[in-house]
């Protein structure tokens, strides 16, 4: 385990420093990482690594060489504040019945729900999964639900949640209809602290806030982008 340790740690925060993975000195210990996502003074990675047959699991990689499962609100974590004290995730798994019997097969298809935590936030919902991504702060999160799990109890399994929110108290600052976040990976930021959001609508790259969507100029065709400062005048980049 201390070896497991070491690797990882020298290898996260090489990366870090120099962008690139280093070499381990266990090879076995984890073959593959993914999905980082660094807190804002640069103390601590977050990353997911596949760790076998069973899939990947999810770690933190703190600059004093400590490296220690992450225990957020779920399985797969959908973003990460720059604090790292608010967390998203979302999950879904598929229904597997075996030899359970009728109730198996009258059950949901699947299983989904999706969550936020944090200091004074415990926003949970089951049934539905979403796509979430989260300001610096925390304070504000792009939610959007893209699956469900219906079943004959409950067949609208979905919670309605379509937009840009403030946390905890889930106001709506501007619903989205079809927009997708301006960048799909782990550790991009696009919603600013001041309540804007980089988003695609269709080709088209815009920001969204309370006053609804304004578009991006751009000649060339665009296909992710992330804005550069937490402040109110951030320009994509």
């Amino acid at each position: 385990m201390n070896c497991i340790q070491n690797t990882l740690a020298a290898t996260m925060w090489r990366l870090a420093a120099a962008g690139a993975l280093a070499s381990a000195i266990c090879p076995a210990a984890f073959a593959r990482y993914a999905n980082l996502i660094a807190s804002a003074d640069g103390t601590t990675v977050y990353f997911q690594a596949d760790t076998g047959l069973l899939g990947g699991a999810w770690y933190e990689a703190r600059a004093d060489g400590s490296v220690t499962r992450f225990t957020g609100p779920g399985i797969e974590v959908s973003d990460i504040s720059a604090s790292g004290l608010v967390y998203a995730s979302s999950s879904v798994a598929n229904r597997v019945c075996g030899f359970s019997g009728s109730t198996c097969w009258l059950a949901a298809p699947c299983s989904a729900s999706y969550a936020i935590k944090g200091p004074g936030i415990d926003i949970r919902y089951s049934g539905a999964s979403a796509v979430i991504r989260l300001d610096r702060s925390g304070q504000l999160a792009w939610i959007v639900e893209d699956g469900t799990c219906p079943s004959f109890e409950q067949p609208h399994p979905g919670h309605g949640l379509h937009g840009l929110y403030q946390i905890p108290s889930l106001g709506l600052i501007e619903p989205v209809v079809g927009e997708k976040p301006a960048n799909q990976r782990h550790g991009r930021r696009v919603i600013t602290d001041g309540g804007r959001a980089l988003a695609f609508s269709g080709i088209q790259l815009t920001w969204i806030d309370a006053s609804g969507s304004h578009p991006v100029r751009h000649v060339a065709g665009a296909f992710e982008a992330v804005h550069n400062r937490p402040l109110n005048r951030s320009r994509a980049a």
